[in-house]
């Protein structure tokens, strides 16, 4: 779990750092989506133990590396 957190948040960096404007402001949300849910796991057993709260910290996690972010963004 440690492992794919560590290599899964500095992909996220690096992606971040990639990116500009809407894209890049996308992305830090999502990876502070994660860390959020990293830090709630240390008090509580939710984000380990039950499904929904798994799906949405990986997704989150995924979505924050993904190559293309257009379809989380609003048209302008």
């Amino acid at each position: 779990l440690l492992g794919a957190l560590i290599a899964g948040i500095g992909a996220a960096v690096q992606a971040i750092r990639r990116t500009q404007g809407d894209d890049r402001r996308a992305r830090s949300a999502l990876l502070a989506i994660t860390v959020a849910l990293a830090v709630i796991g240390l008090f509580d057993h939710y984000p380990y133990t039950l499904l929904h709260l798994q799906l949405a910290w990986w997704s989150c996690l995924a979505a924050t590396f993904s190559p293309e972010m257009r379809a989380l963004t609003p048209p302008h």
